[in-house]
């Protein structure tokens, strides 16, 4: 009786001032018996109550109680509904969405089915929150977009680019495999690095044990017999002793530098750009980061020129996809290029970091009015580069490695070794 009394009353405050349309989302606290026929207590962000009520209603809810929190902002609201799909989740959920609409499921329905597969709540409450957004009339690029920075940009834009053509599934199929291909990149990239970081910081802990606990016995060894004692020997007890004294300090120093220049790195254009372009002057690294660009760059330009997006709207796209700050300067440069009338290749050519090779598909592409065609030659070009760079990688870091151990620990075996020398000399 006492569900059904606010039951009574929200069907009076839905005709009330209360069910007017927010221009920002809203959280709302809701009271309402689900599908299953047990009483849910939850949180839904609409515009309205009536908004969120009528969702409610058409998936199954028997609701009695709708009551606005908030506004919903950074404050109040799951961080993770504001960040960035996992690639793999979105090849997996364009991949399915794309079988569900070529079988004929309507689209409200498809992503119905996505919010059930889905193990994520998280995902769940994103999917839940497309379902209400076309619910209430927006389309799919829409209700993707009111979703922050959860999908690409570029998705965002070639789905609004599908609703126009009509051809969603077949979008949502080249945009699975363009991101499968650019999840697969990154996970070369990630496994080439992880071996040479986990070697050379096991290093270091190796090489600091050796300093701080094994360094101080050898001297005690070597006082108690007045053994004399080699240059490199003073040397790295001297820094044994460096480092023994002061550990915490170093530890702490460390710390503070690594944070400092990760900050500096993500919220400092200039400085980002400066290291950047560091990296991309420095032999086998610059190949893996220019050709890493290269192929993101050529593949979302083709998939963009290919879909009839406009020239100036592709390039502020790639600024927005491209993480590196010389290659989105090079994009602007582009833009003002195009706004002065002149083509697109003019702003790539003679750059040290676009390829001549690249430069010269672009111009040819104009000339020949199949610059998609190009640019997709081009994706694929510098993809294959950028497997043998990662190749390289592995076989340059190695010996890198092997020698730095070498001087390390082989430096530190030889200064405690040749004072033992010295005594055995001594005694013959």
């Amino acid at each position: 009786k006492k569900l059904d009394s606010k039951r009574k009353i929200l069907t009076l405050d839905l005709n009330s001032d209360d069910s007017k349309r927010s221009t920002e989302k809203i959280i709302f606290k809701y009271t309402a018996k689900n599908p299953a026929g047990k009483i849910e207590k939850g949180t839904f962000q609409g515009y309205s109550k009536l908004d969120v009520h009528s969702y409610l209603l058409s998936e199954g809810y028997e609701v009695y109680e709708i009551k606005a929190v908030a506004k919903a902002n950074m404050f109040n609201t799951d961080l993770g509904l504001n960040r960035p799909i996992k690639k793999s989740l979105l090849v997996f959920y364009l991949t399915q969405l794309s079988t569900y609409i070529k079988a004929g499921i309507p689209l409200v329905d498809s992503i119905k089915i996505l919010t059930n597969q889905s193990k994520s709540k998280t995902m769940q409450t994103i999917w839940k929150s497309i379902v209400y957004e076309l619910t209430m009339g927006a389309s799919l690029s829409e209700a993707m977009l009111r979703c922050g920075n959860v999908f690409p940009r570029l998705l965002i834009n070639m789905v609004k680019t599908a609703e126009m053509t009509g051809d969603l599934a077949e979008v949502l199929d080249e945009q699975a495999a363009y991101y499968k291909s650019v999840e697969k990149s990154r996970k070369e990239m990630k496994n080439a690095l992880m071996y040479p970081i986990f070697i050379f910081a096991f290093s270091i802990i190796i090489i600091t044990f050796i300093l701080v606990y094994v360094i101080p016995q050898f001297v005690d060894i070597y006082d108690s017999i007045g053994a004399d004692l080699p240059g490199i020997t003073v040397l790295l007890i001297n820094v044994s002793n460096f480092v023994t004294k002061n550990i915490l300090w170093i530890v702490i120093g460390t710390i503070t530098l690594i944070t400092l220049f990760v900050l500096l790195y993500r919220h400092n254009v200039s400085f980002k750009y400066s290291i950047e372009s560091l990296l991309m002057h420095i032999p086998v690294i610059k190949e893996i980061i220019i050709d890493n660009e290269m192929t993101m760059f050529a593949k979302t330009f083709a998939t963009l020129i290919n879909n009839n997006i406009f020239i100036t709207d592709s390039m502020d796209i790639l600024s927005r996809i491209t993480e590196n700050e010389v290659y989105k300067t090079i994009i602007y440069d582009a833009v003002e290029s195009l706004a002065r009338g002149d083509n697109i290749s003019s702003s790539f050519y003679d750059h040290w970091a676009f390829p001549d090779i690249a430069y010269q598909m672009i111009v040819t592409g104009e000339k020949t009015g199949q610059l998609g065609t190009m640019m997709d030659k081009v994706g694929d070009y510098y993809h294959d580069e950028h497997e043998n760079a990662i190749a390289q990688i592995k076989v340059f870091i190695e010996p890198v490695l092997i020698i730095f151990l070498a001087i390390g620990v082989g430096g530190i075996l030889l200064a405690v070794i040749l004072p033992m020398f010295s005594m055995y000399n001594q005694l013959m």
